[in-house]
């Protein structure tokens, strides 16, 4: 048996784990090391979205999507056709109608798929008020945004209330980041020649989740804590 003399000192770990694979080495004795990790991969994501929702016939939309982990995405519904990994396409439907946009991307053999909806109302002026309202994500912690999206159609003033307020445009997208948990209501009437209306959206608003490592420090005090009165004499 190989055996290694240190002198009366310190030595790092890392230098004493050295030593012993080189006398592992010497005597025939095999040094296992623990497998290399493998590289990390993530999932494929996909976010795909239309900007504004709803429109009249003959204007246009902006379709934005982004799929980082992907090598190839495929158009499908009223858009063919491949596109790159992200980007954005404006959209201009010159008839009345709903129109879908599908999104499929891919890596080997993995893939996901996201679609969205246009709406294209027929160009009337004097209609009724036709308003869509909605965000993006509809819940969230304390401290962190979400995204208003909204268009009216055959509008002349929107006018925002609830967690948000003052004037508008007829179309748009805001960021929001509330100031308290719970449910926060956004509120949008918009008023034209003939029936107004009105759209209403909730971001549900949830408290900071506690910090596991001050848990885990106070419980690991509290304990040291007891112990020291368990051993007082």
């Amino acid at each position: 048996m190989l055996r290694v003399m240190l002198p009366n000192a310190r030595i790092s770990l890392g230098a004493w784990l050295a030593l012993g694979l080189a006398a592992a080495a010497c005597t025939d004795q095999a040094a296992t090391l623990p497998p290399a990790p493998e590289p990390e991969t993530r999932s494929l994501t996909l976010s795909l979205s239309v900007t504004p929702a709803l429109i009249r016939a003959g204007e246009s939309a902006e379709i934005q999507w982004s799929a980082p982990q992907a090598t190839q995405c495929t158009a499908q519904g009223d858009w063919l056709g491949a596109r790159a990994q992200s980007g954005r396409e404006s959209v201009a439907p010159a008839v009345a109608g709903d129109y879908n946009y599908r999104l499929r991307c891919s890596r080997d053999d993995e893939s996901i798929e996201r679609s969205v909806t246009l709406q294209v109302l027929a160009d009337t002026p004097g209609a009724d008020v036709v308003l869509s309202l909605s965000a993006e994500p509809t819940q969230l912690v304390l401290g962190e945004t979400a995204a208003l999206s909204w268009a009216a159609v055959y509008a002349l003033e929107c006018m925002a209330s609830g967690a948000w307020s003052g004037a508008r445009a007829l179309s748009g997208s805001e960021p929001v980041t509330p100031a308290a948990t719970g449910p926060q209501v956004y509120t949008l009437d918009c008023s034209g020649a003939a029936a107004p209306a009105t759209a209403s959206v909730t971001v549900n608003v949830l408290p900071p989740s506690a910090d596991p490592y001050a848990e885990a420090h106070a419980e690991f005090t509290r304990l040291r804590q007891l112990e020291t009165r368990t051993s007082s004499p």
